[in-house]
């Protein structure tokens, strides 16, 4: 089997469905930006719930957020 994402990079989709994956396409999602390292990252159907709340990309942001106001509040 080939690699799904070198076959969705060489697809020729419509209907904005990738007709060799038959997979939605993750454009329309919401996005937002990372405080830390400032990357955009969208939506994920885990967030769902509180997508308003969320305010890192990644576990490893948070983590680097909550020690870097651990180190400012000790200064």
């Amino acid at each position: 089997m080939k690699n799904p994402r070198a076959i969705q990079r060489n697809c020729p989709c419509f209907n904005g469905r990738c007709q060799m994956t038959k997979t939605p396409h993750k454009q329309g999602r919401p996005s937002k930006i990372c405080p830390v390292c400032e990357r955009a990252f969208q939506w994920r159907k885990k967030w769902a719930r509180d997508w308003s709340q969320v305010r890192y990309c990644s576990h490893r942001c948070r983590a680097l957020a909550k020690a870097a106001n651990r180190q400012d509040s000790h200064v």
